[in-house]
């Protein structure tokens, strides 16, 4: 089984459905095995995005939507 060290810029990568080579292997990689994450990633994804949000290149809806996907991390890689 392959672990990853997922960082919270992937994972903003994801929300905001970037064409990213290193997010799209990231989750291919989830599809084959599991993940882990710095203390800190929740907060720096969290803050990433508000920011977006304050860009407008998110809307709070979809930032709760995507919050919500976080915690059942099984939902990110289908």
């Amino acid at each position: 089984m392959t672990t990853l060290a997922l960082d919270a810029s992937t994972t903003i990568a994801w929300a905001l459905e970037e064409t990213d080579a290193r997010a799209a292997l990231a989750r291919e990689i989830l599809e084959a095995g599991q993940a882990v994450v710095p203390t800190l990633w929740w907060f720096e994804v969290r803050n990433g995005l508000i920011i977006n949000e304050r860009r407008g290149r998110l809307s709070e809806l979809l930032t709760q939507r995507f919050l919500r996907v976080l915690s059942h991390p099984a939902d990110l890689v289908r």
